[in-house]
């Protein structure tokens, strides 16, 4: 075989590299563009949980204050408020009655 013809498959091989190397990085990129929406809406239904979950919680403690007014003839007793969330994990974690 001569220098001319081994260049050309050598050409010929290298290119065959490029295009499949080009192939897998879009098939990464393809794979990896589904997992981060699958992440980001696991997210935002998480979020989304303990927003409800805190709106329902808000809700019950004012049923407790309500109910408890009625049953003592007075004034609700004072809660304090749950902290800010810091977290995703935290929510009501830190919430304390007050002294």
């Amino acid at each position: 075989m001569n220098p001319e013809l081994r260049l050309d498959r050598l050409e010929r091989v290298l290119m065959l590299a490029i295009r499949a190397g080009y192939r897998e990085r879009q098939a990464w990129r393809e794979q990896s563009r589904e997992q981060t929406e699958k992440i980001n809406a696991m997210i935002s239904t998480h979020m989304d949980a303990m927003d409800r979950l805190d709106k329902r919680a808000a809700e019950e403690m004012d049923r407790l204050d309500k109910r408890a007014a009625e049953e003592s003839g007075g004034s609700p007793p004072r809660w304090s408020s749950p902290p800010p969330r810091q977290s995703l994990t935290n929510g009501w974690a830190n919430w304390r009655r007050p002294k």
